[in-house]
């Protein structure tokens, strides 16, 4: 079994003297993160109340054991020796995928350069290298603790045995320190500043991924440690987007038409946002939930067509086939791949709002053949392009 050591009494704090919160989550938080990334099936905290329920909380919510001791001593005889214990510095913000095979072998003390690693705030090991803040020791050496003082930082501690022991030694590239994806976070650091480059590193608004993805990953930025910090804020945005997407249809069904396409509108705006939330909530080393980016847009794409049905007067069968027509156009993508302006019309809550628009001068119909022609001509001069 593989165990993690987390020092909560190490961890950094604001001034006002409670966990330095990183994106919403402490620096403990983070580490918990990393540790069953790296497939730690246990983790053992030192610390004291409340800092230790929060974690043991989210631990346990993650599947994973949980232990918290006093101080080293009480370390003794909770790893066997066919363990393996994962040691994290208190304070390292560990942020860097390139890491996790690394401390996926038996046995590992991460290092850094001394030239850059102490600059970044890690301690030294010698004139020539520096500790990651990172290692994985065999579980026969956390006895060796009982030798030492009880109030010793248990880290280094176990640091310096492994060095002893000669656990090899593995470098750190210094580009994880450059752009900061394995920071050391001092006490009093600025918070605010660790937290944003953090959601940098995952936040990646791109205009080519569509009007809405665009504007929803805008609005996340300034929100996301709102969001974070309430462990219901992405089924809230799911069940908000929902919501508006039924009103939709039942305003259409009604006959106002317009304000449910301007209620889709606001339903792929909302469903966007919860997708960008996604990934911060599952973490850099997770995979974002695949169910969820499949079954929300579906739900857009259901409410935009049956407001687009609702939109256009006849039969149902002269209403249903231009919506039927434009989203079998966006969907069947060519061979040749898609060409990025059908990826900018296709866009769900631009197609709504043009549609809404032209549905109060009664021009829903001609609009929706407009678009479902735009995109097969696009489509098809995709592929004489690449054909001719």
């Amino acid at each position: 079994m593989r165990a993690a050591l987390i020092s909560i009494t190490g961890q950094p704090r604001d001034r006002g003297g409670a966990a330095l919160l990183v994106a919403g989550k402490s620096v403990a938080e983070r580490q918990l993160e990393f540790a069953l990334a790296a497939g730690c099936e246990r983790i053992i905290a030192i610390g004291s109340l409340p800092d230790v329920i929060t974690l043991r909380h989210a631990a346990e919510d993650a599947g994973a054991q949980f232990l918290a001791v006093g101080n080293s001593h009480g370390l003794l005889g909770t790893i066997r020796a066919a363990d393996e214990l994962m040691v994290i510095a208190p304070g390292l913000l560990p942020d860097e995928r390139a890491a996790l095979p690394v401390l996926a072998k038996s046995n590992v003390v991460l290092v850094l350069p001394a030239s850059s690693g102490v600059a970044a705030g890690f301690e030294r090991i010698d004139l020539e290298r520096a500790w990651a803040g990172a290692a994985v020791v065999p579980g026969g050496l956390v006895e060796r603790l009982a030798e030492l003082p009880a109030d010793i930082e248990v880290t280094s501690a176990l640091l310096r045995v492994a060095l002893q022991s000669r656990v090899p030694e593995a470098r750190l590239s210094d580009q994880a320190i450059t752009d900061g994806s394995w920071v050391i976070v001092g006490e009093g650091g600025d918070a605010e500043t660790v937290g944003q480059a953090w959601l940098d590193r995952r936040l990646k608004s791109n205009a080519s991924q569509g009007l809405s993805a665009f504007l929803a990953g805008k609005a996340l930025r300034p929100l996301a440690p709102w969001f974070l910090e309430r462990k219901q804020s992405f089924a809230s945005l799911a069940g908000g987007a929902t919501v508006l997407l039924l009103g939709a249809v039942a305003a259409s069904w009604f006959g106002y038409a317009p304000l449910g396409l301007v209620l889709v509108v606001l339903g792929a705006l909302v469903i966007q946002l919860a997708l960008g939330l996604l990934p911060l909530l599952d973490g850099r080393f997770r995979p974002p939930q695949r169910r969820a980016s499949l079954i929300l847009p579906t739900l857009v794409d259901a409410a935009l067509v049956a407001c687009s049905v609702l939109a256009i007067e006849g039969t149902w069968l002269h209403r249903l086939f231009p919506p039927a027509v434009l989203l079998a156009s966006l969907y069947l993508r060519p061979p040749e791949g898609m060409p990025r302006i059908v990826h900018a019309i296709g866009d769900r809550a631009l197609l709504a709002g043009v549609f809404a628009i032209a549905a109060v001068f009664g021009y829903a119909e001609p609009a929706i053949m407009v678009a479902g022609l735009a995109v097969i001509g696009l489509n098809a001069a995709r592929i004489g392009a690449v054909h001719g």
